[in-house]
């Protein structure tokens, strides 16, 4: 009796383990999970120089994340990337012409201004915004 009563509890144990485990599992492998990580799409090495009197100053480095809301529109980002960096590029160089030697980058305006010009190209619905990943600036001596 006490070794039926053993094996009894070892199925217990055994079968609480394999349905705890088992939601993890199916959630792991199920291929129409997103992650966070899927609803971003890089745009790297935006290089703007800052031209004054006709002299280089300086330069702007710029890497951004476009984050968007479906993961099915990935293609549709691949398809808008060059006409997105040109004019992420124009907006840029807009910025770069009229900054200062000392004087600050708003990170804040550039996604805000940024976030504007990639939702009149690929849909207003289908972007979250644009967050700047790396950003530098170098000057000229």
């Amino acid at each position: 009796m006490a070794l039926l009563r053993m094996r009894v509890l070892v199925a217990l144990i055994c079968s609480i383990v394999m349905l705890s485990c088992a939601p993890k599992v199916v959630q792991a492998a199920d291929p129409n999970a997103t992650s966070a990580g899927n609803l971003f799409f890089v745009i790297t090495n935006l290089n703007v120089p800052i031209i004054q009197d006709g002299k280089a100053k300086g330069t702007l480095l710029f890497n951004f994340l476009v984050e968007f809301t479906d993961i099915n529109d990935r293609a549709l980002m691949s398809k808008y990337e060059p006409k997105i960096k040109a004019r992420f590029f124009d907006e840029l160089y807009k910025i770069a012409a009229t900054l200062k030697v000392d004087e600050k980058v708003h990170l804040g305006r550039i996604k805000a201004m940024l976030t504007l010009v990639v939702k009149e190209i690929v849909g207003e619905k289908k972007i979250r915004g644009v967050l700047v990943k790396d950003y530098r600036r170098d000057y000229v001596r």
